[in-house]
């Protein structure tokens, strides 16, 4: 990925910008895809730990913005196959299930939005298995 990505954006606006300078194409019109749900828990407390309140309130935050500037929603996984730099799981795979629910009702504010999550054989969050229809 570092070879192959210019990493020139730092926001989910930044990076709908970067897909129009190089006039790649996006989905639906102007929405930006969904926000990756990893790349809003990386910047914050490091892969290991578990967010405090005002950490999910941030990275909620960072999903109200992403909805406002076009992202259709937003996706995470719990995949125990999942996993980034030197084996460590990717940071959503740590998340609880009071991160999820705040970010999902993060998404909601916007009143629209599709939640992606990839949850494997052994997905440790419980909800997306007992709400699915």
């Amino acid at each position: 990925m570092e070879k192959g990505i210019r990493w020139e954006f730092q926001s989910f606006a930044e990076y709908l910008d970067a897909l129009d300078r190089r006039g790649l194409a996006r989905q639906r019109g102007r929405h930006g895809g969904a926000l990756g749900r990893a790349s809003v828990r990386d910047g914050r407390r490091g892969v290991g730990a578990r967010g405090h309140p005002e950490e999910i309130e941030g990275m909620a935050h960072e999903v109200r913005v992403a909805m406002a500037v076009g992202a259709v929603g937003f996706s995470s996984t719990t995949n125990h196959n999942h996993v980034g730099a030197k084996g460590r799981p990717v940071p959503s795979r740590l998340a609880t299930d009071e991160e999820m629910n705040d970010l999902a009702a993060a998404m909601g504010d916007s009143g629209r939005g599709v939640m992606e999550i990839t949850i494997g054989a052994r997905g440790p969050i419980a909800w997306p298995r007992s709400t699915a229809s």
